[in-house]
């Protein structure tokens, strides 16, 4: 049996909503027709444009049109006839004689191509629907693994930095389609005591779509809560005074593993504080986001609260606002190493009654303004440790009255043996698991469970560095500097204080106001050093320059006499 064949017509008919010029753009660049038989196709009269073509081969013209925003008819040709393919133009110029022989039974064209567009579109509609429904399930496949590798890190790294007690976590992890829900069993197991016991609860909304947590799009969103006992949803409700929910955890995963995690604390009020009627505690807004990486090798955090204050019969206690960062690597050698900055706008403290006693020597008001600390470390190309830190106060006030103003002071540590520095980190830590263990947690180390690890940080030769310290008084500047080294080649002179004395070597600078130190010890000798030439008093500012070298020191280029 013969395949049926058809002929493609055009009679310039064009889609509703569609540009003519768009359309005949589009119609000439499909067949590379010239002006003339473009104004032949678009005349009105149909004109055969194709013909012999199998039912493939038809409908792939058919398609074309219809990409192209046209109107085509499929028509079947008479049984017999051969396959012909004539040229565009050909078919233009027999367009009356085809359209007298054309057949009555012709079928739409536009019609199959509507219903093979639909038939496309319903598969690709499907497909994707397949698709979003699945994606929840393999996030939650997902998820699930990246919170039990969490959890495991986080289990190691507590037992590895809990001296006092050992932590132990088990996970009941239930995991849906849209969502899973986990129960974390903390337990911490303290000596002599029993132990105690935390739950959390955390419920997981799988991604990749995320309508809750700390960030829109991820891998999963994890909301945790705490059960509490009769006894403890009592104290809630005293501290929080109705807030059902004034501790919020939300967690969210990242496709990296990467865990971002907000833990933010409302604020309250306490009155009546051990039954003292004018006691009162304000207690502000806390929060803070810590992220992890996947193998818990990086942590970034950021803090901030709003302060408090305390009321007592007795003292009044106020602390401004605070706020912290941090962002710490785990290096190769297990150290955490890398920047802390942390600022306070202010604390101050007054006392009264007794404490306010001149007797005690217990100043009746003191504040500190504007404290800032930040401190940097890190291991060099060499695997030693290097770090430096600042402390600035704006002010401090004792008695109303400034007594130090723009103070500042940078310490800095160089050349600490990285892997001397852990070993000695672990070595403490076992020590004081074993000494709560024994029942005497105030057991002193030996010396002799680090000698090794300190001779190598003592072979490294480590500096420490008091870069600046200066600060303004009422009776002028106080500046100071100091370096300082110490590098031991022969362990076995770890044991005798002497030969490291003579090991350290240290230079400095030093310049105070005489009148800051007219009311302290230090006053009945400085005329005796002023007079031997070890310090210079210029101007009412005492100034000296310190050498210490082969357990020799010398001020202002005199040795003093051992």
């Amino acid at each position: 049996m013969n395949e049926p064949l058809y002929e493609v017509a055009f009679c310039g008919q064009i889609q509703e909503g569609a540009e003519l010029d768009a359309v005949k753009a589009s119609i000439a660049k499909m067949f590379k027709a010239d002006e003339a038989t473009m104004a032949k196709l678009f005349s009105g009269t149909r004109v055969v444009v194709r013909k012999g073509l199998s039912a493939e081969a038809a409908d792939k013209y058919s398609m074309a049109f219809t990409r192209a925003g046209a109107i085509c008819e499929l028509n079947l040709m008479p049984a017999g006839t051969t396959s012909s393919a004539p040229a565009a133009d050909r078919a233009a110029n027999k367009a009356s004689s085809a359209a007298s022989t054309a057949p009555e039974n012709k079928t739409s064209s536009s019609k199959q191509g509507s219903r093979k567009i639909a038939a496309i579109s319903g598969i690709a509609v499907a497909t994707v629907a397949a698709l979003v429904a699945a994606m929840p399930y393999v996030a939650g496949i997902l998820a699930e693994q990246k919170y039990l590798d969490g959890m495991a890190i986080l289990e190691d790294f507590a037992r590895q930095q809990s001296g006092a007690f050992t932590v132990k976590n088990d996970v009941d992890y239930q995991r849906g389609w849209l969502s899973s829900t986990v129960v974390n069993t903390i337990t911490l197991e303290v000596p002599e005591r029993d132990p105690i016991i935390l739950e959390l609860n955390s419920n997981i909304s799988h991604g990749p779509l995320l309508l809750n947590g700390p960030s829109k799009f991820g891998l999963a969103a994890v909301e945790t809560n705490m059960p509490l006992s009769a006894a403890q949803r009592t104290d809630m409700a005293r501290i929080w005074k109705g807030n059902e929910n004034p501790i919020q955890v939300q967690s969210h995963i990242d496709f990296d593993g990467k865990t971002l995690t907000e833990v933010s604390i409302a604020g309250f009020t306490l009155e009546n504080i051990d039954n003292d009627p004018a006691g009162k505690l304000n207690f502000e807004t806390m929060s803070t986001t810590v992220t992890l990486s996947e193998q818990f090798t990086r942590a970034d955090a950021d803090m901030s609260w709003n302060g408090m204050q305390l009321d007592t019969a007795a003292a009044k206690i106020v602390v401004g606002k605070l706020s912290g960062r941090s962002q710490k690597q785990l290096s190769a050698e297990g150290l955490w190493l890398g920047d802390d900055d942390i600022k306070l706008s202010k604390v101050s403290i007054n006392v009264s009654g007794p404490l306010a006693d001149p007797a005690s020597q217990v100043p009746s008001s003191s504040a500190i303004e504007a404290l800032g600390i930040f401190a940097h470390s890190e291991v060099d190309s060499g695997n030693l440790v290097k770090g430096h830190a600042t402390i600035t106060v704006k002010d401090v006030v004792v008695e109303n009255k400034s007594v130090a103003s723009d103070f500042k002071l940078t310490l800095a540590i160089e050349r600490l043996q990285a892997k001397a520095l852990q070993a000695i980190t672990e070595i403490m830590s076992e020590h004081q698991k074993r000494a709560i263990q024994s029942g005497n947690p105030a057991q002193p180390p030996d010396f002799a469970l680090i000698q090794n690890e300190a001779a190598a940080i003592l072979a490294a030769g480590p500096v420490l560095k008091l870069t600046t310290l200066q600060a303004t008084t009422e009776h002028g500047k106080v500046k100071a500097d100091l370096e300082a080294t110490i590098k031991v080649d022969d362990p076995a002179a770890l044991q005798n204080p002497v030969f490291l004395m003579m090991a350290m070597q240290a230079d400095g600078n030093l310049s105070v106001p005489a009148r800051l130190i007219e009311n302290s010890p230090l006053a009945a000798f400085a005329p005796g050093f002023i007079e031997q030439g070890f310090i210079n008093n210029e101007q009412g500012q005492l100034k000296t320059s310190m050498k210490f070298q082969q357990g020799q020191l010398t001020l202002n280029g005199k040795a003093l006499q051992q």
